[in-house]
């Protein structure tokens, strides 16, 4: 039985679900509007061999709800407090998207923390960008919160409908927790990206810090996928140990879109670091 439980951390209470047991940690970090229980499936292939921690990040799903949610940085904050709360010893970190970047990030600030990082697409935020500018990025922000507006005018049956129709191919649990997810979300968690230009924090000493094994998953980006073969090669010129595992037919959830080749690669990376 997993357990549900709460710590207080920056000022906030964070909810996250453990499978538990004596076993390795990991910790799982969702995407943006996602909530810890859409890595259901994840947990329940690898809860045999690791102690699984699926917290909701902040704004999303039994989290509370910051006052200001306009910055990145609390998140990778946010994740190390989940870490040192818990007393939690080398853990692995598996992120997806916005988990993955804070996955990152928190490797690159904190680099005697994590064991290892699983990062499937990730906004490829240490790639320079010569045309993005704050009015883009503020209608990106616009667009996102109305987009995230409609879902949550529909009930969760409305919205499992709608998604199994986009992608038939995503398990029953996918579409339950990814529903359930876009009605618990803050309609202030699109402002995440609203008031930081990530490009232009310094990533090359922040990726010149990880040491631990690191694999990227990526997908097709002519199917949606984010992170395309020149990011991934720029993140290879920063991190020598990084892996990269090509997932052909997947967007950017590589996890959802074809479960069992992101649990091979996931699986082999684990018992290469074993």
């Amino acid at each position: 039985m997993w357990q549900a439980h709460t710590i207080e951390a920056n000022g906030l209470s964070l909810h996250y679900h453990r499978t538990g047991g004596d076993k390795p940690p990991m910790i799982l970090l969702h995407g943006i509007t996602d909530m810890g229980l859409c890595w259901e499936d994840v947990a329940h292939s690898l809860e045999a061999d690791y102690d699984i921690i699926m917290p909701d990040v902040r704004g999303h799903g039994s989290s509370d709800i910051p006052e200001s949610n306009d910055t990145f940085e609390p998140l990778v904050e946010d994740a190390n407090a989940l870490i040192q709360a818990l007393e939690i010893e080398d853990p692995i970190l598996f992120g997806h998207s916005l988990g993955a970047i804070t996955s990152l990030s928190l490797a690159g600030y904190y680099p005697d923390v994590p064991r290892a990082i699983i990062l499937e697409d990730p906004p490829p935020w240490w790639m320079p960008s010569d045309n993005d500018t704050s009015d883009a990025q503020t209608e990106r922000v616009i667009g996102a919160r109305d987009r995230l507006k409609s879902l949550k005018n529909k009930s969760a049956d409305e919205l499992v409908a709608m998604q199994r129709a986009e992608t038939p191919h995503w398990s029953d649990n996918e579409l339950k927790n990814w529903a359930q997810s876009k009605l618990k979300v803050s309609l202030g968690v699109p402002d995440l990206f609203g008031a930081t230009d990530f490009t232009t924090w310094d990533w090359a000493n922040i990726l010149a810090q990880v040491q631990c094994p690191t694999l990227l998953i990526t997908g097709d980006t002519d199917k949606g996928a984010i992170v395309n073969t020149v990011a991934a090669d720029n993140l290879k010129s920063h991190i020598a140990q990084l892996q990269v595992d090509h997932i052909t037919g997947t967007g950017h959830s590589i996890h959802r879109d074809d479960f069992d080749a992101c649990m091979r690669a996931v699986k082999s990376f684990l018992n290469e670091i074993k």
